[in-house]
């Protein structure tokens, strides 16, 4: 595959023409603004307000630049964290010997 190729691609579910994430959402769209965000003692979000008119957006239609039929886009965004490697890891004073 080539890696010049975007990560994430949409079709139009009519004739299958391609679409960039990027041609379909807006990153301001997708983020929003949060404030109001409050957190419990141990960082748990307990509740997260939105900027007017600043929501997430995840869905979207959008008039097909090929056959001009309208189709539903929608975002199923996941993320996953993960623990930076220890050898790297300047933030812990300590380190294993095992």
């Amino acid at each position: 595959m080539d890696n010049n190729l975007p990560k994430t691609i949409i079709k139009c579910p009519h004739c299958g023409y391609e679409y960039t994430l990027e041609e379909l959402f807006l990153a301001s769209d997708i983020l929003g603004k949060p404030r109001d965000l409050v957190r419990d003692p141990l960082g748990k979000i307990l509740y997260c307000g939105w900027e007017e008119d600043s929501e997430p957006e995840y869905k979207t239609k959008y008039i097909c630049d090929h056959c001009n039929k309208i189709f539903n886009a929608e975002l199923k965004i996941t993320a996953v964290a993960t623990k930076e490697d220890e050898a790297v890891d300047f933030t812990n004073l300590t380190t294993s010997l095992f």
